[in-house]
C-alpha cells in the first residue's frame, strides 16, 4: 500500500508567522483549486486588505507558488515573505 496524504486543517495561530493582523485575508489553496479563480480572489481580497496569506499543502505548495508569482507581476509595490512549515 503506497503512503497516503493527510491534510490537517490549520488555524491562524497555526502558521509560522507569528505577529499576523487578525483582519488579514487568508487564501488556502488545495491541490484541486484552479489558479484561474484563485487569482481573482486574491486579488479582490488585497484591494479590501492591507495584507495576504496564501497557504497551501501537500501537492497545493506549487499552486501557491504559481499565484504568488502572478500576483507580484499583478500588484506595483508588493513585498513578499515566505516561511516552509514541515509536521510529521
Amino acid at each position: 500500500m503506497k503512503g497516503e496524504n493527510t491534510i490537517i486543517q490549520i488555524d491562524l495561530k497555526d502558521t509560522p508567522f507569528p505577529y499576523l493582523p487578525k483582519d488579514i485575508a487568508w487564501v488556502k489553496i488545495k491541490p484541486s483549486s484552479k489558479i484561474k479563480n484563485v487569482v481573482p480572489y486574491a486579488l479582490q481580497a488585497m484591494k479590501d486588505h492591507s495584507q495576504i496569506l496564501v497557504s497551501g499543502s501537500g501537492a497545493g505548495v506549487t499552486k501557491v507558488l504559481s499565484c504568488v508569482e502572478i500576483l507580484k507581476r499583478s500588484l506595483t509595490n508588493a513585498q513578499q515573505t515566505t516561511k516552509v512549515a514541515y509536521e510529521k
